[in-house]
């Protein structure tokens, strides 16, 4: 019996030291997981001119440090408009890249690869909009904005 239990002691002894020992230390099969976030948008809150360029804003941000080559182009297209960035470990970098499609579009595929590989992919969906208006001002308040009424005569 006296034999027994000194075994029994010599078993529980061992496996408190092993859980000791590996306390804390992560499981030999997991890797860390590296992520890139990818955010696009496109022409003016989704709207463009068309035959004019479309730009394309394209954020990322990555976990680790890496070059990664940003790509903007219309779906079917093998024509592509590349931009090659360095991040480091968390930074976000932000690029514009300017599409010029050879017709009216729908739709902006969006990638980001490292080596040709993969990372990201987001399509952007865009709407072509016939006399689109901007206005730009440097005050946080405007006065009211009138435009002449498409049917009323301008004045010479």
């Amino acid at each position: 019996m006296l034999k027994r239990s000194r075994s029994l002691y010599r078993l529980l002894l061992l496996l408190v030291l092993g859980g000791t020992l590996t306390w804390g230390r992560p499981a030999p099969s997991t890797t860390a997981q590296t992520t890139l976030t990818l955010l696009a948008e496109a022409g003016l809150q989704g709207y463009y001119q068309p035959a004019a360029a479309i730009p394309v804003r394209i954020t990322v941000q990555s976990s680790i440090a890496r070059d990664v080559t940003l790509i903007a182009s219309e779906p079917d297209s093998p024509t592509r408009f590349t931009h090659r960035v360095s991040l480091a470990v968390g930074e976000a970098r932000t690029v514009t890249l300017y599409l010029y499609p050879t017709h009216p579009v729908d739709i902006i595929q969006v990638r980001a690869e490292h080596e040709g590989a993969l990372l990201a992919e987001q399509l952007v969906p865009v709407i072509p909009l016939e006399g689109l208006i901007g206005v730009l001002a440097t005050e946080a308040q405007l006065p009211p904005l009138a435009l002449p009424s498409p049917t009323d005569p301008l004045a010479p």
